[in-house]
């Protein structure tokens, strides 16, 4: 996986307008603004549409979608962008709104649809519209990564893949990310961590994404229970999504594992926030894998440098690590009601399509078939939402 660059990065609070001298500077003058639902209605892009306009820029939006992002919605969002001639691309929210307005600054370079680029049918473009991505939330890294994750026109979520994704510019405005709730701060920032997590102690794990993963947990660690608890501290929402950015560039080199390729699945059968699918998953089998590597003095070594880095005198000690930090960050270990008498089969299957196989082989103890019949058993034991 490419490890060339990571983007230019501005981290401080108040920045976001700073992305319109950036694109201005770029020749840009039909701009679009792909911004969530909530960012898009509450006020907070009032000051960016202002320098806009200041700017002389003509302003095209979008924001009518919700969950993650799929076939038939960037169908709508690049009719809309190509025929206002759009020729720069912000996207300010959480990682939804990141995928989608990378995706679209892509296709817009070629007359093509997004499914020509699905789960790398076609080589992309060699390069991308100017392109300034602002995260509000801080958990799937995708303003620093080359995956885009969207669902096909069957609902099987896969992605569109590419460093010619990645943005030119990066924004950290941590006052965008102060009205996330707890719950939602919480899981987007397990998610953040079990990315640095998974891309340090995986197969592929080497010593460049190591570096990034490791340098995101330490920050992660320290920021995430303050973040929770007091969602106005600034300097935790700031490290935060520093260490979520970090985390992208770490599974941009070598993916992800077993956590994801369970979220993954799950995502398919029922609404589920990917953050929280991730960490059930992820505390579901840490333990397991943890005693699985026994006499694999590789995985060993990767595991118990995780151990170093979280403070913890023995890699065999990280999984309770894992759990209390869980528990301080107040993640809620219950599936949704949307998940009440899923079909463990299902479940299964999906755990065994094709195109969800390279984080499962990725995972350090193998993940065979009998492994994820008792995985989904696992699952299926956990509690439902009342």
């Amino acid at each position: 996986m490419d490890i060339s660059s990571f983007p230019a990065l501005i981290s401080r609070p108040h920045s976001l307008v700073e992305a319109v001298p950036f694109l201005k500077n770029r020749g840009v003058q039909n701009l679009f603004l792909l911004a969530d639902p909530f960012v898009a209605t509450s006020g907070q892009l009032d000051g960016l549409r202002a320098a806009i306009a200041e700017a002389g820029m003509v302003l095209t939006e979008f924001s009518d979608f919700a969950g993650e992002p799929k076939m038939g919605k960037m169908d709508e969002i690049i009719a809309l962008t190509r025929g206002a001639n759009c020729d720069g691309v912000i996207g300010v929210g959480g990682g939804s709104a990141l995928d989608m307005a990378k995706i679209v600054s892509i296709t817009l370079v070629a007359d093509r649809p997004a499914d020509d680029y699905w789960m790398m049918a076609n080589p992309l473009p060699p390069q991308s519209l100017p392109s300034v991505m602002v995260p509000t939330t801080a958990g799937t890294g995708s303003e620093s990564c080359s995956t885009n994750i969207i669902a096909d026109r069957n609902g099987h979520k896969g992605w569109v893949w590419g460093p010619e994704t990645k943005p030119d510019l990066i924004i950290h405005d941590p006052v965008l990310s102060t009205s996330l709730p707890a719950a939602l701060t919480g899981w987007c920032g397990m998610d953040a961590f079990i990315h640095a997590f998974e891309a340090s102690t995986n197969k592929y794990a080497h010593a460049s994404a190591r570096g990034y993963g490791h340098q995101a947990i330490k920050l992660i660690v320290d920021a995430l229970p303050t973040a929770v608890a007091n969602g106005d501290d600034l300097v935790a929402r700031q490290n935060m999504l520093l260490g979520s950015a970090w985390a992208g560039a770490a599974i941009d080199q070598v993916g992800t594992a077993v956590a994801h390729h369970i979220s993954h699945a799950m995502a398919t059968l029922a609404p589920v926030h990917h953050g929280h699918a991730t960490a059930i998953g992820f505390e579901v089998t840490l333990g397991w894998i943890v005693e699985g590597i026994e006499g694999d003095d590789v995985a060993i070594e990767k595991f118990q440098s995780m151990a170093d880095t979280l403070g913890v005198r023995d890699y065999r000690d990280v999984p309770q690590f894992v759990s209390d930090f869980m528990d301080a960050c107040q993640i809620d270990r219950r599936l949704p009601q949307s998940f009440a008498g899923f079909d463990k089969h299902a479940l299964v299957e999906q755990l065994l399509a094709d195109h969800t196989q390279s984080m499962r082989v990725a995972t350090s103890r193998e993940v065979t078939q009998e492994a994820i019949s008792e995985i989904v058993d696992r699952l299926a034991a956990l509690p439902i939402q009342a």
